[in-house]
């Protein structure tokens, strides 16, 4: 296992088939499965060839404030070792959706080479009243097949 950072993010890089997730300190967790709340935002889905290959879910838990994103494979990468990442963001200076993410927090990432998903990740601090960013990425065959939310940052407030 490799700790490191990218896109300013906390990120732990793993060759298990299991995705972790990871706090913005960069310590990885138990994993811990389906992100909690509810999922607040249309999936967005990576493709290869005009194929789904993989699917960004966003999610709120209104009890914590905090949001939640995870990168799953879709049917045709499951069970397949891929190189699969996360990232979620706090973008502290949108209070309305957009194409940019003004100030905010660190993000927090996981990546790895999963079978089935990278994530769940979760904002470290609670998001309300503010905008969120998030994108998954999958490779297939040597491609990086990115997902993005739409707008880019998105579900603001709570």
């Amino acid at each position: 296992m490799i700790a490191g950072s990218l896109l300013g993010a906390s990120i732990v890089l793993s060759s298990s088939s299991e995705a972790r997730p990871v706090t913005a300190s960069g310590a990885a967790q138990p994993l811990t499965g389906p992100c909690p709340g509810t999922q607040v935002e249309p999936t967005r889905y990576a493709t290869y060839r005009g194929k789904r290959v993989g699917a960004l879910r966003v999610y709120y838990d209104s009890s914590t404030g905090k949001n939640c994103a995870r990168m799953d494979h879709t049917r045709r990468t499951w069970g397949k070792a891929r190189m699969t990442y996360i990232y979620i963001r706090i973008c502290r200076g949108n209070r309305r959706p957009g194409d940019r993410c003004r100030g905010g927090t660190r993000g927090v990432a996981d990546a790895g080479s999963y079978k089935y998903y990278a994530g769940p990740v979760i904002t470290k601090r609670p998001a309300r009243g503010h905008c969120i960013f998030a994108q998954g990425m999958i490779t297939v065959r040597g491609h990086q097949r990115w997902a993005v939310m739409d707008p880019p940052v998105g579900h603001c407030g709570g």
